[in-house]
């Protein structure tokens, strides 16, 4: 019954819809739509490539360390005949932290502001790389 009354809805609005003009600012955004370039991507690489580079450089470090961490470290714990399950549990725990992680940090750049937390980003990870090489040996 819900769906047949949403399809009653409709047809009422599609019958009120014709008689009702558009707003001068839909009007205006509708003519200046049409001014826009025939392939986005290559006006995107024209105007913005450096801001491009910088923004595709950012986000291919952030992702560097975890992607070492995950391909060597599961390789050499396989070397030195460690518990491979156990550091594939490590694994999916920081991969859960992230999915929290990385909502806060968004929330944090909104404060802060984006330039200042990805610059701290490398510092901290750095000191907690030599922090656990050093609690190692």
């Amino acid at each position: 019954m819900p769906f047949l009354a949403s399809a009653l809805i409709v047809i009422v609005g599609l019958w009120i819809r014709p008689g009702v003009s558009e707003t001068p600012a839909f009007k205006a955004a509708r003519a200046k739509r049409d001014e826009q370039p025939l392939i986005p991507i290559v006006d995107m690489l024209r105007r913005y490539a450096l801001q491009l580079f910088v923004a595709v450089a950012v986000g291919a470090g952030s992702g560097l360390a975890y992607q070492i961490y995950i391909t060597y470290g599961t390789a050499y714990t396989r070397i030195i005949d460690g518990d491979v399950g156990l550091l594939l549990n490590y694994q999916a725990l920081i991969g859960f932290m992230t999915l929290g992680l990385t909502p806060f940090f968004g929330w944090l750049s909104d404060i802060w502001g984006r330039k200042k937390v990805i610059e701290a980003g490398p510092v901290f990870t750095v000191q907690w790389v030599f922090h656990g090489l050093n609690a190692e040996t």
